[in-house]
């Protein structure tokens, strides 16, 4: 089975003599566990000893279910390169690569889990939008090293041919020349933290929408609901720079432009964004990155935070926080890659009582 044999990939730090409970039957246990909804020690302890039979049809557990406190600190002593090696090896198994891919690169705290008692732990994930699915992410110390750990992220990922997007922070040279180099193209959202990049592409929209709209090409869709009316409108155009912006931004190749027009409950409000490229785009995949990038927030983020309570949890010991966001992040991909017509929450207490479906959650014997 695909899910165990990439399991067999982790390693652990305790010594051999101390390994009652094989590392493998635990990790499987724990993935298990998350996926039905299960998050505090004492519950996945239960879990185990309330599905002891079915479990032992994937794995012997000959001294049974750890107790709570020995789960806790074999997930301590887990490596987490070797969990993140399993994720990575069962993601790449099951996405589908239709077409270009793009690829959200975004950091999110981890607001329970704190070093020395004040930066939050970060992850910053590289994020399939279209499939939905995490393929790598990578633990950091907060905000202010999030730029180093997306460039550190970009090293591990095979991105060739891949849109790569990013917010703001990450409008930095040696970030775009870098992904540039691994043959992948950049879009990533340009604000006053470049203040001379953004006023030269504010100048050339501006000068653009000074012409006649029937003279403009854009894209544009509508949508409604809610008591909102919204219009989004994206625009691109070459960007040519010249002096010191050439020198220090010689990958750029072109501007976008995201208008959007809202109208909720009789108010009206306009704002443009603006992101530079280091390719040239169509619209309509201009559309789907910059309007993508935005879709890790619920499709990841709020995800994590509201169906895996991940800001509530409160392990700060080790590397037992890296170890069960990863955790986390694999069963999630589980609950994405199950067709089922069910929501996320749903899924997960079919999967506490329901054997079959269980086993076809992990297995995807759909």
């Amino acid at each position: 089975m695909e899910l165990i044999r990439c399991l067999s990939q982790v390693q652990e730090t305790r010594s051999h003599v101390n390994q009652v409970y094989p590392v493998q039957e635990v990790s499987f246990l724990l993935l298990v566990a998350v996926s039905c909804g299960h998050q505090g020690w004492s519950d996945i302890e239960d879990f185990g000893n309330g599905n002891l039979e079915w479990l032992r049809h994937y794995f012997p557990y000959e001294n049974g279910i750890p107790t709570c406190q020995n789960i806790a600190r074999i997930v301590r002593a887990i490596v987490p390169e070797s969990l993140l090696a399993a994720l990575v090896e069962w993601v790449n198994q099951h996405r589908q690569k239709n077409g270009q891919a793009i690829i959200a690169l975004d950091g999110k705290d981890m607001k329970g889990v704190r070093r020395y008692g004040k930066t939050p732990l970060s992850q910053v994930s590289a994020f399939d939008v279209q499939e939905g699915l995490v393929l790598y992410h990578q633990a950091t110390s907060g905000k202010g090293q999030e730029i180093e750990s997306v460039r550190s992220l970009i090293d591990c990922l095979s991105i060739e041919g891949c849109i790569l997007t990013m917010d703001a922070l990450h409008c930095q040279a040696e970030t775009l020349q870098q992904i540039v180099d691994k043959g992948a193209t950049a879009v990533v959202q340009v604000k006053k933290n470049q203040p001379k990049l953004f006023e030269a592409v504010d100048n050339v929209f501006q000068q653009y929408w000074e012409k006649a709209e029937g003279d403009q090409v854009s894209l544009t869709h509508s949508e409604k609901g809610h008591g909102r009316q919204e219009k989004r409108s994206v625009y691109q155009l070459p960007l040519s720079l010249s002096g010191e912006l050439k020198k220090k931004w010689p990958m750029l190749n072109s501007a976008i432009a995201v208008t959007r027009e809202r109208c909720l409950k009789g108010v009206r409000s306009y704002e443009a964004a603006y992101f530079v490229c280091t390719g040239e785009l169509t619209l309509d995949k201009a559309m789907q990155a910059t309007r993508g990038h935005w879709r890790t927030e619920n499709q990841q983020h709020w995800i994590l935070d509201v169906v895996f309570g991940e800001d509530a949890q409160k392990v700060h010991v080790g590397k037992g926080p890296e170890n069960m966001a990863c955790f986390r992040r694999l069963a999630m991909n589980l609950l994405k890659k199950d067709p089922t017509r069910l929501s996320n929450p749903r899924k997960m207490n079919k999967a506490k009582y329901d054997h079959d479906y269980r086993h076809r959650l992990l297995f995807s014997e759909f």
